[in-house]
């Protein structure tokens, strides 16, 4: 019993105290009002993350550069380019000769859902007070 009373008290501790569990109660409220508002647009954040990511980018982008770049694993990359390809916002552009190597460009189409982008700033106002506490 003595025990149950003390892992409970370190867990109060630990759940007021850890940085790393009030950083991802953090992120789950503010990723929860970007989600809602994207799903207008058709979008998820990781697609919209890529997709502003392309708009900046300088030309084609092979996909582990993405995913490092957005500090994602390259399966989560793959999967939602899979996505917005079949939705014709990117085009896909093959960089080797043996066709084993893509790499990816946002177009015109993808500009245009990326415009949302506009909305997607209005909303800092609207997150809750108090988030990360």
């Amino acid at each position: 019993m003595r025990q149950h009373v003390i892992a409970g008290e370190l867990a109060e501790e630990a759940r007021g105290a850890c940085l790393g569990m009030r950083v991802g109660r953090l992120h789950r409220i503010i990723a929860r009002v970007y989600e809602q508002a994207l799903q207008t647009a058709g979008l998820s954040l990781p697609q919209m993350e890529i997709l502003t990511e392309l708009a900046s980018a300088p030309g084609p982008v092979r996909p582990a550069a993405l995913a490092a770049r957005l500090k994602v694993e390259r399966s989560t990359v793959s999967w939602n380019l899979t996505v917005i390809q079949k939705r014709g916002w990117v085009t896909v552009v093959e960089s080797s000769p043996t066709g084993r190597a893509m790499s990816v460009t946002i177009n015109d189409t993808g500009a245009a859902a990326a415009s949302i982008l506009d909305q997607w700033l209005d909303l800092h106002p609207e997150l809750p007070r108090g988030a990360g506490q």
